[in-house]
């Protein structure tokens, strides 16, 4: 007999694979073995049959081909765990009358594993939200910090628990009333339709299609790079104010003892691998690592530098910077102001542990260099600390803190106004 193979279908329910090797054996294609991806047919004469789509959790047995047997089916290949069973159909009859019986035996797996699953998830929140809030108070002990932090989280859980459970009701609701509507002789067509699964196919394999096409634009080469910044760049050419270029004193770098010149970044293609894994390289004091967001929508690079070294009398200086380019502006925008907002939330912390700390006081500084600035200025007994957020007009920004004395504020915008330019040259 001659063999055509035909694209296995893997849409769709069992009934509608059932439905779909029935209309095939109507038009003379009788179903003889399949594999993962393929059906294989032989041609014939049309049989009326009707097929039974089986997921065994187990092998089956001479036994429990007897049981089957005497119902009248018999079987006709598998797939690993997966059987196709057949049996002659009376060609007058009823397709609700064939498919009742199986309809209702499959809602009723729906509704118990729905159950189950409503069940899972609502109690495993709660074991999550308890764990919390357990650590918490253990690590934190009470206090209104831990208090706050508590009735945040939550706040945060509790609405998406009590969604999952108002879904998950739904869904149960809904399946028992398709139950009800099946034994009343009224069998919707979505279950053997299996020419509407396959068009729910094509549409999901041309979601994914593009979905991939967006992220190749956005994750490779094909889209445009967000700054000229090479995989790996030399010590000069990174985009971050150096604490050298802000002092003529002497400063000892503390750390190894390397050649700035043979310091450099590598640029991440991941933001897991520079926050994660974590590709730095401590140098002197000097560590430092680049990630590439093109792969989100917001086409995002950054590159995060921290510099500690030593006056000679003993001073230790500390800076750290975090160069942003964006291509859109509106995400520099709310890069920027989230920038500002965390600096606001990190005071009112220190006040709800009781920790005692200088007022930050803004600084205004007359320049027409950047689009927005913030410019904060703490004044301990030791030592001058500065929180500095510039936004230029192209979509830059710079995250700049430093810690140490002998700096003035001019010094720090003309440094990042200069790292600007190159990035912009």
């Amino acid at each position: 007999m001659k063999e055509k193979r035909i694209k296995r279908w893997k849409s769709g329910g069992d009934l509608q694979k059932a439905a779909y090797l029935r209309e095939m054996a109507e038009q003379g294609l009788l179903l003889e073995d399949m594999s993962y991806l393929m059906y294989i047919f032989r041609e014939g004469e049309p049989q009326y049959l009707q097929y039974r789509m089986e997921e065994r959790k187990s092998i089956l047995t001479e036994e429990e081909r007897e049981t089957y047997a005497k119902e009248g089916w018999q079987e006709v290949c598998h797939y690993e765990l997966e059987y196709v069973f057949v049996r002659e159909r009376d060609p007058f009859a009823e397709d609700a009358a064939v498919n009742a019986v199986e309809i209702v035996a499959k809602l009723d797996e729906e509704i118990k594993l729905e159950k189950k699953n409503e069940r899972t998830n609502r109690y495993g929140q709660l074991v999550v939200i308890g764990v919390g809030l357990i650590a918490a108070f253990s690590i934190s002990g009470f206090s209104d910090r831990t208090l706050y932090l508590a009735v945040r989280m939550v706040v945060r859980f509790l609405p998406w628990i009590l969604l999952a459970f108002v879904l998950s009701r739904r869904n149960v609701k809904k399946l028992q009333k398709e139950k009800e509507e099946v034994l009343d002789g009224n069998i919707s067509d979505d279950y053997t339709d299996w020419r509407k699964g396959r068009m729910a196919t094509f549409l999901l394999i041309a979601l994914l299609v593009i979905g991939l096409a967006v992220w190749v634009y956005y994750a490779s080469d094909f889209n445009e790079k967000t700054f000229d910044l090479p995989q790996e760049i030399s010590y000069d050419e990174i985009p971050a104010v150096r604490l050298e270029m802000l002092t003529k004193e002497p400063l000892t770098r503390i750390g190894e003892s390397i050649d700035p010149q043979k310091e450099g970044v590598y640029l991440s293609g991941a933001p897991w691998d520079g926050n994660v894994y974590r590709i730095q390289k401590k140098m002197g004091g000097f560590e430092n690592y680049g990630i590439d967001y093109r792969y989100l929508l917001k086409t995002e690079e950054k590159v995060e530098t921290k510099q500690c070294m030593q006056t000679g009398d003993g001073m230790e200086l500390n800076l750290d910077t975090m160069y942003y380019r964006f291509r859109s502006e509106r995400d520099a925008v709310t890069q920027y102001d989230r920038s500002v907002r965390n600096e606001e939330e990190m005071e009112d912390v220190w006040k709800e542990l009781g920790i005692e700390a200088p007022s930050p006081n803004l600084v205004f500084v007359d320049t027409d260099a950047f689009f927005r600035r913030h410019i904060c200025k703490t004044e301990y007994s030791d030592e001058t600390v500065y929180h500095i957020v510039c936004q230029g007009e192209d979509g830059q920004i710079m995250e700049l803190r430093y810690h140490g004395g002998n700096v003035t504020v001019e010094q720090l915008m003309s440094e990042i106004d200069q790292v600007f330019q190159a990035q912009m040259n």
